[in-house]
């Protein structure tokens, strides 16, 4: 998860308190008979509702934003804990494909790894998000006949 949705989720706690009050004060001005209980309903609700439409924009539009840079092979090389932010880069623009193996390896560097696919290599791509799992993320690389790319995704070794 985000730091931004947890920073989130504690300003709403922290104004759980001043949000009751507020809305006892709107439905007592609307002569309703619980407004307590209508109070008590809406601090516990709209939290909710606003963390769920959060998480979903933040899923959608921030967590992408954050997570994406520009392909470059020293940063790739030197910082392999920012990897994730290119890897969307190298697939969309298709940096890979159709390279051999030593270009590939030129590129990306030597810290390969060999997982259970055949005739191809990986590159963990230190996805912060993760969480806590026996398998990892890696930027897989299949190659031909020829040790040309073909192909590259993500996956979990």
């Amino acid at each position: 998860m985000n730091d931004f949705v947890l920073y989130f989720i504690l300003v709403q706690v922290i104004l759980l308190i001043p949000s009751f009050y507020f809305y006892s004060w709107i439905f007592s001005k609307t002569k309703l008979v619980a407004v307590k209980a209508y109070s008590f309903l809406c601090t516990i609700l709209f939290p909710i509702i606003f963390t769920c439409v959060f998480v979903n924009i933040n899923n959608q539009y921030i967590s992408p934003w954050l997570h994406s840079e520009k392909f470059d092979s020293k940063k790739w090389q030197n910082n392999d804990k920012y990897r994730y932010r290119m890897k969307n880069d190298i697939l969309k623009n298709n940096v890979l494909i159709g390279k051999t193996k030593n270009e590939v390896i030129a590129l990306l560097g030597n810290d390969i790894e060999h997982g259970p696919c055949k005739d191809c290599i990986g590159y963990s791509t230190y996805e912060p998000v993760e969480g806590f799992s026996i398998d990892h993320e890696v930027l897989e690389i299949y190659f031909d006949d020829q040790n040309r790319v073909t192909s590259v995704s993500i996956n979990y070794w």
